[in-house]
């Protein structure tokens, strides 16, 4: 059932869809990447998508927690490894957005404009 549950969650995570740091028209067509002038986009895209990557990780991590805590029976041992599970799971939620807020806090010393900003282009429509 386990193995179920994490087959769909791999498939319904690792949707296959054309990602590109700018507009399909502006993309090198001979190599396929996006020129040094767009690392900011890049960037920014990459950290949304781990950012919502962990996201999904920490919903996980709490059900599965919550799910330990409340087979285990009154034993003190799974009560222990499921507050454990939940205190990580919370640490680690915490640690993620304390270091998209540093990168926030950076970004604005730095000034580099959308180093913060998500952004998926499409045909016909740029990020700003």
């Amino acid at each position: 059932m386990v193995k179920k549950i994490l087959l769909t969650l791999y498939l319904l995570l690792t949707n296959t869809t054309l990602v590109l740091a700018q507009a399909a028209g502006e993309v090198d067509q001979s190599t396929g990447f996006a020129p040094l002038s767009e690392l900011g986009k890049v960037f920014a895209n990459l950290v949304g998508a781990v950012t919502t990557l962990v996201g999904f990780v920490f919903l996980a991590m709490l059900l599965v927690g919550g799910f330990r805590y409340m087979v285990s029976m009154g034993e003190p041992k799974n009560i222990a490894s499921a507050r454990l599970t939940l205190t990580w799971a919370v640490a680690g939620l915490v640690f993620v957005l304390a270091s998209f807020l540093i990168i926030d806090f950076v970004a604005g010393f730095v000034a580099i404009p959308g180093l913060t900003s998500f952004c998926i282009p499409g045909p016909g429509a740029p990020c700003p």
